[in-house]
This record gives structure tokens, C-alpha cells and sequence, in this order.
């Protein structure tokens, strides 16, 4: 079920993103908004972190190719990317809580 929710979150992410990149020039926002996108919704199924990147970085350089006809949008992948690494170290890194039995103390 999460795998699902992230995949649908990085599918409508990734192509509000091409959609917004398309009608602006602020390409830093775009990229910086690529990698956040990835890391938030890779903290939603961090085991699934190589189909959040794939699903927020492909629309944008796909559209891009498609009307623009030149392959440097592919860029975006990589900060999608990363983004996505980041959100499943983050992830591999929270504190889980232990079980109250494990714990060896006083007493």
C-alpha cells in the first residue's frame, strides 16, 4: 500500500513539475523542487526509492525532449536522484524505538 501512495504522490509530482517547468524560467526552483519532491515521498517507501526517482524525474525531460528536440533536461534525473538517496539514507537512519522487553537497565 505505501509503495502505491508514493507512486502515485511521484507520478503527480513529477508531472505538475514538468508542467510548471514548462511555463517558467526559474530552472534552480525547479531542480531544488525535483530533489525535495523525491526525498519526501522516498521517506514514504524508502525501499522504493529507484520508482520515486524514475517517477518525479522522467515527465521533465521527457516533455522537454518532445517539444524542445534536445536531450539536457536528462539533467533533472539526477536530482531526482539524488533527492531519492538522500530520503532512503534519511530513512535508514531514524530512530526506531526498541522493545521495552530488550531494554537491560537497573532493576
Amino acid at each position: 500500500m505505501r509503495t502505491a501512495i508514493a507512486a502515485a504522490l511521484a507520478a503527480m509530482s513529477g508531472l505538475y513539475l514538468a508542467y510548471a517547468d514548462r511555463h517558467t524560467d526559474d530552472t534552480g526552483i525547479v531542480a531544488g523542487l525535483l530533489a525535495l519532491s523525491a526525498l519526501v515521498i522516498t521517506l514514504v517507501a524508502p525501499t522504493r526509492w529507484w520508482l520515486v526517482a524514475l517517477l518525479v524525474g522522467l515527465p521533465l525531460p521527457i516533455v522537454e525532449t518532445a517539444l524542445n528536440r534536445t536531450p539536457g533536461p536528462f539533467v533533472a534525473l539526477v536530482f531526482a536522484l539524488g533527492g531519492a538517496l538522500l530520503g532512503a539514507g534519511l530513512s535508514r537512519m531514524r530512530v526506531r524505538p526498541s522493545h521495552p522487553a530488550s531494554r537491560s537497565g537497573p532493576g
